[in-house]
């Protein structure tokens, strides 16, 4: 028969791999910034696993509904701003949602979960 088939889910999880992070577009410094300086018990918790999971599951459904579209430098930079100002951070997870915030922040379909950037 002809050569193998490559389903929607596979060719969008290829491509997001592919194009999240690569030597030639590494994550800006300031996406991989340590944590704020704030003590273990005044930074913001994650939440739970099952809320993580939920958001997990809808923001993939979404990216896969979109065509696994990415945005461009220039938007995932301006995502990425936002976010290492966003007092919700710590280190590389939001704690709003639980996202690693440089691989939300490169999908179309992701939003932030506070509305500062769609």
């Amino acid at each position: 028969m002809g050569g193998a088939r490559v389903g929607k889910t596979e060719a969008c999880r290829v491509q997001a791999s592919v194009s999240i992070v690569t030597a030639s577009n590494p994550l800006p410094s300031f996406a991989a910034a340590p944590a704020k300086s704030m003590s273990a018990t005044n930074r913001p918790a994650l939440p739970r696993v099952t809320t993580q999971a939920v958001n997990l599951f809808e923001s993939v459904a979404a990216f896969v509904g979109d065509g696994c579209a990415l945005v461009d430098d220039v938007e995932y930079r301006r995502r990425l701003t936002v976010c290492h100002a966003c007092d919700r951070r710590t280190g590389r997870r939001c704690t709003e949602c639980g996202c690693w915030i440089g691989v939300k922040a490169r999908g179309r379909a992701f939003e932030c979960p506070l509305g500062r950037w769609k």
